[in-house]
């Protein structure tokens, strides 16, 4: 339970190298969020850098001369909001979200990666088990840098929510009309209504850009949205592009990590029926990774919403692109 009565919401928006984005040449001592227990990371070499920004990053000690400064935007003064990118992409990303209508100026973050980890450290420690010794080194730095947005998040007691993107995230034009055909002029008045919709069924994670869906239990909710969109839960959808989540949900997830272990980001507990996983069908945001994919290189647009092509109406699908 939130001590502070306040439940939140994470939006994530990622990018490398902004005239925004400054290193910190500050080396701090182990920081973390007050009502959070203190981390395992201590135990283990493992701390989090207060930087000259006032944000607190989970990285490894040997990496401290080239620590990346966090920098926090906001959608609306309860919404904190977020970019990831890496340098190669600083280019791409910043035409991607300025096109979306999107500011990125304010919400960088420099992601975590084998140029700024350094990784045979990290897979020793107790923090990387069983799953983390079989993910990539992109994997774990794509894990890590959730992670510790996640971690500052919480450290902003006047977040209410929390909107994350990966700078890969692409608006999908004919969902976004479905909201601007309803009256939402902007992409930031549909985000915050997206944010809104809490309210009515107190969701932990509402996926705007979910992939490899099930369709097997999926529900839809009476959360009024412009039609065709629906918000569904229990499809389980993967992929973390675009989406928000509550503070209950960080601690969540932030407390699977220091139990056990580190996991892929869109993995481990929020595959779970204790997390109340919400998704946006169509999805707002499908995933493109222009010439130079971050991770997985055969992500991209011709990623799925869900695993059966019989999910989704015929007509929809072949409106919104979903082949």
């Amino acid at each position: 339970e939130d001590p502070s009565g306040m439940l939140g919401i994470c939006v994530l928006l990622a990018a490398w190298q902004s005239n925004a984005v400054r290193k910190s040449g500050v080396v701090g001592g182990l920081e973390s969020p007050a009502d959070l227990e203190e981390s395992s990371l201590e135990s283990h070499g493992i701390f989090l850098n207060k930087s000259r920004s006032g944000i607190a990053i989970a990285i490894d000690e040997s990496d401290s001369p080239s620590l990346p400064v966090m920098l926090r935007g906001s959608l609306r003064k309860d919404i904190a909001t977020y970019i990831i990118t890496m340098p190669e992409r600083k280019k791409f990303m910043m035409k991607n979200f300025k096109t979306m209508g999107i500011e990125y100026e304010d919400s960088i973050f420099e992601a975590l990666g084998p140029k700024t980890v350094d990784m045979d450290h990290y897979k020793k420690t107790k923090e990387c088990r069983e799953e983390c010794h079989r993910m990539s080194d992109g994997e774990v730095g794509c894990a890590l840098s959730h992670v510790a947005i996640l971690r500052d998040f919480l450290t902003q007691n006047h977040s209410r929510y929390c909107m994350i993107f990966e700078d890969d995230a692409l608006v999908n034009p004919i969902v976004f009309d479905f909201f601007t055909q309803s009256g939402d002029k902007s992409m930031k008045e549909v985000l915050t209504k997206l944010v809104d919709t809490y309210d009515k069924w107190e969701w932990d994670q509402l996926n705007l850009g979910g992939c490899w869906g099930s369709c097997s239990h999926r529900k839809y909710l009476k959360i009024p949205m412009p039609e065709p969109v629906k918000i569904v839960s229990e499809t389980y959808s993967f992929c973390t592009s675009a989406y928000m989540v509550t503070r209950k949900a960080a601690k969540m997830i932030l407390a699977e990590v220091k139990q056990s272990g580190l996991q892929i980001a869109d993995h481990g507990v929020r595959r779970s029926k204790s997390f109340k996983q919400v998704s946006l069908e169509p999805r707002l945001f499908d995933q493109d990774g222009g010439n130079t994919p971050a991770i997985h290189k055969k992500n991209g647009l011709k990623t799925p919403e869900y695993m059966y092509s019989s999910c989704m109406p015929p007509n929809l699908k072949a409106i919104v692109g979903h082949h």
